[in-house]
């Protein structure tokens, strides 16, 4: 899904005429991408399986900071020390910026919305259209019917997200896991 597309459908709950590219004059264009710059980031400050990895970061050799990717939303350290301050990597335990060996850290990343999994892209247009119309038009039957819209963009991309996540709760529960290789272990001595 491209930009143009979603600030012509945020135009189009207005009445407006469709722009023919982004470059294009308009009294509400910097409104509308402003509102999908921020729900895209608010959607994706959640982790999502597509905007999560493990990142080994190195320290620079002049200073030894370890310079955070510009594209950085959060840090999500299984190892509380470390912490985004800025642009750079904290540590909590040293007080210091200065890092001696390569950090390995589960980050989050702002994936540009036209980069996005059709689903995610999908849901993130439908929340910005939305929300752009509940700003800038009072029909209260046109937001039901863009609400609408929105929770099944929101329903099929968290079923999308729990699919490639391979979300289980029996697998994921420590209790329920323990309980199933003690079933097992039992099993198996019974023949």
């Amino acid at each position: 899904m491209d930009t143009l597309t979603v600030v012509n459908e945020m135009l189009g709950t207005l009445g407006e005429v469709e722009l023919a590219s982004l470059t294009d004059y308009h009294p509400y264009l910097s409104n509308a991408l402003s509102t999908l710059d921020r729900i895209n980031r608010t959607a994706q400050s959640v982790p999502r399986w597509f905007n999560q990895e493990d990142a080994t970061l190195t320290p620079n050799v002049v200073d030894s900071f370890i310079y955070l990717p510009n594209d950085l939303l959060e840090i999500d350290a299984c190892k509380a020390e470390y912490v985004q301050r800025g642009g750079r990597l904290y540590n909590t335990k040293t007080g210091s910026y200065v890092f001696t060996e390569p950090v390995t850290l589960s980050i989050r990343r702002l994936i540009e919305f036209e980069d996005l999994p059709e689903t995610a892209a999908a849901y993130i247009a439908a929340e910005a259209v939305l929300q752009f119309q509940s700003n800038y038009d009072g029909d209260s039957a046109k937001r039901q019917e863009k609400a609408g819209w929105r929770d099944n963009c929101f329903t099929i991309f968290q079923a999308e997200d729990t699919r490639k996540r391979k979300v289980n709760l029996l697998d994921n529960n420590p209790r329920l896991w323990r309980i199933k290789r003690a079933t097992q272990r039992l099993r198996g001595w019974t023949g």
